[in-house]
């Protein structure tokens, strides 16, 4: 499991968070988030320019709703093992 930096957003404010991914290896991603104070808004995926098959990196947009500390889980699954094949979780502060 790898820890990222806490990243912090004033209420009606916006953050991100940034995951290495490879779609083309049947691997997808899954987020869980403690409360709701981030709101998820979107998902984006990143190509690599310069190879056909390279891992990309998955750009999450997340919206802060009200102040707190809050814990975001993102998990690498492929289905047919049933179990994350990597974990990462970000710690989200939100102040207003």
């Amino acid at each position: 499991m790898a820890a990222a930096l806490p990243t912090e957003a004033g209420v009606g404010g916006e953050f991100s968070v940034a995951l290495p991914s490879n779609p083309s290896t049947g691997s997808s991603g899954q987020i869980e988030v403690t409360a709701e104070r981030p709101e998820l808004l979107d998902r984006e995926y990143v190509r690599s320019p310069r190879l056909i098959g390279a891992g990309r990196q998955e750009r999450i947009r997340f919206g802060a709703r009200a102040v707190g500390e809050e814990t975001i889980v993102c998990k690498c699954l492929r289905p047919w093992e049933g179990r994350a094949v990597e974990e990462r979780r970000f710690s989200a502060r939100i102040h207003r």
